[in-house]
């Protein structure tokens, strides 16, 4: 999984990834230590993490067992993260005014398409998924003119729902409405 997730970010993606599995933790770019209560105790490179912390074992479960210990202890390593050099690395340097300044090579601010255009895209989209789906497709118009067939055979010469309400033509609208309901699910 630690791979596939090295692949992804070499590809120009951002994963942010929580985990206590620290066999693959040198494949990441940067990691983020946490104390009790959330507290930054580390942000940087995974080797400069060991360095940081005073791990001569290369074993990043030392870190953690470090950072188990007592909330004096974690307030040191908050502290000593905040006066150190990985701090203005990685934070201060990062987070100034002086590199909040707007891009120069933004894109070109797109308008936004009018209902119609936006109408007609929908329908070109709606059009070629129809038409991408030849199964689909098929069973959708032969079960129309069955449906209409279904139809004229229920009602026949009558038509319950245009004119004065009849009781006696009741069933037949339960059969047409049955009809439509059948063809609904079929599309």
């Amino acid at each position: 999984m630690m791979q596939l997730l090295r692949k992804l970010a070499n590809q120009g993606r951002t994963i942010i990834l929580v985990t206590h599995a620290t066999a693959n933790i040198r494949i990441c770019d940067r990691v983020v230590f946490l104390g009790r209560g959330g507290r930054l105790c580390y942000f940087g490179s995974s080797r400069e993490a060991l360095t940081f912390f005073s791990v001569n074992t290369g074993d990043f479960a030392d870190i953690y067992n470090e950072l188990e210990t007592s909330d004096e202890n974690i307030n040191e390593w908050v502290n000593n993260f905040r006066q150190s050099e990985y701090y203005r690395n990685y934070i201060s340097n990062h987070l100034s005014i002086d590199n909040l300044k707007p891009p120069t090579n933004l894109p070109p601010k797109q308008q936004p398409a009018s209902f119609w255009q936006q109408l007609f895209i929908l329908i070109e989209r709606y059009f070629k998924l129809i038409f991408r789906d030849p199964i689909n497709l098929g069973l959708a118009l032969l079960t129309a003119p069955i449906g209409i067939g279904l139809i004229l055979f229920a009602v026949r010469d009558k038509n319950p729902f245009i004119g004065d309400p009849e009781p006696t033509l009741a069933p037949l609208a339960l059969r047409v409405l049955f009809v439509f309901t059948c063809a609904w699910f079929m599309g």
